[in-house]
C-alpha cells in the first residue's frame, strides 16, 4: 500500500520529487527522460509502529527505547521498495539504454 502525501509534516510518507536533467549538466548527455519523478520520503513515524509502515526490528526497538525515556535515535521515514528508471545516453560516443536499479521510491517505510 502506497502512501502518498502533499503534507511533509504528517507521518511517514512517499513526496513527489520532480527531477529536470537539464537544470544539471547531466542534460547534455541524458536523451530520455528529459525528467522524472523519483519521489521522496519524509515524515515521522508514529510509535508504536504498525505493519503499514515495513518496520524493521531494529526500528521497532528504536522506537520502544525512545517511548520509554526519550532514549536515542527514533526510527527515520526511509525508501524500503524502489524500482529502476530507463534512461537513453551517451556514454563516450555510444548510444546507450540501461535500466538503472533503485532510482524511483515505491513505497516508504520506518527503519
Amino acid at each position: 500500500r502506497t502512501i502518498l502525501s502533499s503534507n511533509p509534516s504528517l507521518t511517514c510518507a512517499k513526496h513527489e520529487y520532480e527531477i529536470d536533467f537539464n537544470q544539471f549538466s547531466f542534460g547534455r548527455w541524458i536523451l530520455q527522460p528529459k525528467r522524472f519523478n523519483a519521489y521522496t520520503c519524509s515524515g515521522s513515524c508514529p510509535n508504536p509502529l504498525s505493519p503499514q509502515y515495513y518496520p524493521s526490528n531494529h526500528a521497532i526497538l528504536l522506537s520502544l527505547l525512545h517511548s520509554q525515556k526519550d532514549y536515542g535515535q527514533q526510527p527515520l521515514c526511509v525508501p524500503v521498495r524502489l524500482k529502476p528508471l530507463c534512461l537513453l545516453y551517451y556514454d563516450r560516443d555510444e548510444l546507450v539504454i540501461k535500466y538503472h536499479r533503485d532510482m524511483i521510491v515505491q513505497e516508504c517505510g520506518c527503519r
